[in-house]
């Protein structure tokens, strides 16, 4: 009935939707048949939409809230958002990166180096040279910072 026009796993479906919808009715035309076909066969395709647009993602939460502090500048009370986004979902880079840009943004340097490795482990390709870049500031920043304390611990000013 709809094959011809629909992929096959969702032809066979709507065929057996709408024949039962309508036989229920008592009624067996072919062109209500169609229509009532039809429109179940947009349901399924709107509802199998729904989940395939954005999948929930884990600590997204979370880390929608910790984004909205860091890009208000509240970046220290950002951190514990970012945090739980990590521990609720592992493999969410993007968490990783601004839990690290976050330490980076209060001067906190050798905190930042493990979640920005473990951004840059997950990254995509695409992105893997925005994140090492950031990743080779927070190191360079650790070891000037590293440096500044032991002269200043050796009375160098």
């Amino acid at each position: 009935m709809f094959g011809s026009s629909l992929p096959a796993r969702f032809a066979h479906f709507a065929d057996h939707i709408a024949g039962v919808a309508v036989l229920g009715q008592g009624k067996t035309d072919h062109a209500v048949v169609k229509k009532v076909g039809g429109l179940w066969l947009l349901l399924v395709l709107a509802l199998s939409a729904c989940g395939t647009v954005r999948p929930s993602l884990e600590g997204q939460a979370s880390f929608d809230l910790g984004l909205t502090l860091f890009n208000q500048g509240k970046f220290q009370e950002a951190i514990p958002y970012f945090q739980r986004a990590t521990a609720e979902s592992p493999n969410f880079a993007e968490a990783y990166l601004y839990l690290g840009r976050s330490q980076l943004s209060i001067r906190r340097w050798r905190e930042a180096i493990q979640p920005l490795r473990t951004a840059y482990r997950l990254a995509p390709e695409e992105t893997k040279q925005e994140v090492f870049n950031i990743l080779m500031d927070a190191l360079v920043a650790a070891a000037l910072d590293g440096f500044g304390q032991a002269s200043s611990a050796k009375g160098f000013p």
